[in-house]
């Protein structure tokens, strides 16, 4: 399946918390969004693309240890991406 049916509901979300989604990744497709705390302390936010299922995998870390995975469907996507962000602003 493609990104292309998370990409409006994500580029919305991200929009409201002002962050920029990164879609290459060498020579991948990719939607990846870093999160970067008011200390400079740096999280990342991505999502796999969506099964053939319609399931969509959420996941943050804290770039050392710290790792929260969630998992969505097309109508709880919102609230997962919301769910990661919080848990990510929690790790601050």
């Amino acid at each position: 399946m493609s990104y292309s049916i998370v990409d409006p509901i994500l580029e919305a979300w991200a929009d409201s918390h002002s962050l920029h989604i990164h879609t290459q990744y060498q020579d991948a497709e990719v939607r990846s969004i870093d999160i970067v705390s008011p200390q400079g302390k740096r999280f990342q936010l991505w999502i796999d693309e969506p099964s053939r299922s319609g399931d969509i995998s959420v996941h943050i870390w804290d770039m050392k240890k710290r790792r929260q995975d969630y998992v969505a469907t097309k109508s709880s996507f919102k609230d997962k991406l919301e769910a990661a962000y919080q848990q990510a602003q929690s790790w601050f």
